[in-house]
């Protein structure tokens, strides 16, 4: 059986029945011809939906692709520095922690560029998508070049607060002094990755990321470690490495964004730079609440112990297995559903919702039957401490169970942005983190309840979130937001690519 064919056996009716139309009743159909244009119809919007799905497939592999490789990026240098000991080790993860807080801003505007991208170029506007881009690229620009001096100067201190010893604090600000100076760069290579995405092209940015980590690795060993006649630098060669992959990354992007048309030349103007902002000012905010819930969420496991709060890092970093998959078919949704709004088509665009929601309760639903079935032999692959091993069975159980809602939240949240309905979902996270989890977490370490019961608390959180986006994908009052002013812009000929 294909693939594809084997997803269509797949009916998750609670799940992506939002946008079924209800059966008529039987005294509608009275007339043949009523009988044949009815299957007709529906031998349509099979063959179109088996369309789209493969579109998701298309793009959403790529993605899934390209967010391993950048992780690695991460993941290397940890493994890297591991030998120059513990605190080169904490160095490096906390200046790691530090670029990727800095980088809330640098989501909305990637978030923002991609979303008015991707709406002008299924709009047919592709000349007006690129200048949008280059203003996009411009404002991230402007907007990180203060983070990036921020970082370099105060990385120290901010180690500190953190906790960190004052060797610890040596390292991170000579880690940082490098990748701050790059900041920039990394910044605008999520930029331009969103771009691409936004018009449709994923496999250019896979294609890029394959040359950076190969570019990162054969540069860090020998930097860090004094290999091939160059001076060991420890700490900062891993920095370094760092920043010389993300400029070549950037350039790399540059290039292929001009030569493929996904850049356009034009002067300053505030109508491109609006539709960025007001789509992507929602999605900075809703990182930013998303980071400090996490925070707080943190201070109440650690009130359980280190042995409990090294489980719970542990096992998001097992199950980041499945939500990366997801998080790449939110984007393929994203730019699907965008597309669509561009055209005007909003059929399709809830198409696109219901196969990308297929899609990502498939990969992610059958990450959880894993999960739930083998905790320990996947734990077994990270730690010998029989204490997290015990409490990471607990842990993997809840998340297994938490894996469906995930994917439907993560999924429907990229169709919502898709068609800039970017302030409804950050009022989602808002309820779903701090009027959900965080409560039911503080007032299970109030009672004296087992961290099982503060784990539970994140399920609910993304079910209620499952919940709430679903409803907003039966309605139709995510049209409202940019469905009809694009779509009437997309009618008119005149207006076409100016």
């Amino acid at each position: 059986m294909e693939f594809v064919g084997f997803i269509e056996c797949i009916d998750f009716v609670g799940l992506i029945g939002f946008i079924s139309n209800k059966p008529k009743k039987p005294n509608e159909l009275n007339k043949p011809n009523e009988l044949v244009s009815e299957e007709i119809v529906s031998h349509e919007k099979t063959i179109e939906g088996r369309e789209v799905r493969r579109e998701v497939l298309r793009l959403a592999l790529p993605v899934t692709v390209s967010y391993l490789l950048h992780r690695m990026v991460t993941a290397v240098d940890i493994f890297l520095v591991g030998g120059l000991g513990a605190p080169a080790v904490a160095a490096v993860g906390l200046g790691q922690l530090l670029v990727f807080v800095s980088m809330t801003v640098v989501w909305g505007l990637s978030t923002g560029t991609m979303v008015a991208v991707a709406q002008r170029w299924g709009a047919d506007r592709r000349t007006e998508a690129g200048r949008i881009a280059v203003h996009g690229l411009v404002a991230t620009l402007i907007l990180t070049v203060p983070l990036a001096a921020a970082g370099m100067a105060f990385a120290a201190k901010a180690a500190g607060v953190l906790g960190a010893h004052l060797s610890v604090q040596v390292l991170t600000q000579e880690y940082c002094r490098w990748v701050f100076l790059a900041f920039p760069a990394t910044a605008l290579v999520h930029v331009l990755t969103s771009t691409m995405h936004g018009a449709g092209d994923t496999r250019t940015p896979m294609r890029i990321y394959v040359i950076l980590n190969l570019f990162h690795i054969s540069l860090a060993i020998p930097l860090i470690y004094g290999y091939l006649g160059l001076p060991a630098l420890g700490v900062q060669g891993a920095a370094v490495a760092v920043a010389c992959a993300e400029v070549l990354g950037v350039l790399l992007l540059w290039w292929q964004g001009w030569a493929k048309g996904y850049l356009a030349k034009g002067g300053w103007a505030l109508d491109r730079i609006r539709p960025v902002l007001h789509i992507g000012w929602p999605v900075a905010m809703d990182r930013m609440m998303w980071q400090a819930g996490q925070a707080v969420y943190a201070k109440i496991l650690l009130l359980y112990g280190t042995a409990a709060f090294a489980t719970h890092q542990l096992g998001v970093n097992v199950e980041a297995l499945s939500f990366m998959p997801g998080l790449a078919i939110g984007v393929a949704a994203a730019t699907v559903v965008g597309q669509s709004v561009g055209r005007g088509n909003v059929i399709r665009a809830r198409l696109g919702m219901v196969e990308a929601n297929r899609l990502g309760i498939l990969f992610m639903g059958g990450m959880g039957v894993v999960f739930f079935l083998f905790p320990a032999p996947l734990l077994h692959l990270f730690t010998a401490d029989e204490e997290v091993i015990r409490l990471g069975i607990i842990f993997l159980r809840i998340a297994a169970l938490s894996q469906i809602p995930l994917a439907a939240t993560l999924v429907l949240q990229g169709a919502l942005r898709g068609a800039g309905d970017t302030q409804y979902i950050l009022g989602v996270t808002i309820l779903g983190i701090w009027g959900v989890r965080i409560p039911l977490a503080a007032a299970a370490a109030w009672w004296g309840l087992g961290v099982a019961y503060v784990w539970w608390a994140f399920l609910m959180d993304w079910v209620v979130r499952m919940v709430l986006v679903q409803r907003r994908c039966r309605s139709s009052r995510w049209e409202r937001k940019d469905v009809l002013k694009v779509a009437q812009v997309a009618l008119d000929p005149v207006v076409k690519d100016r």
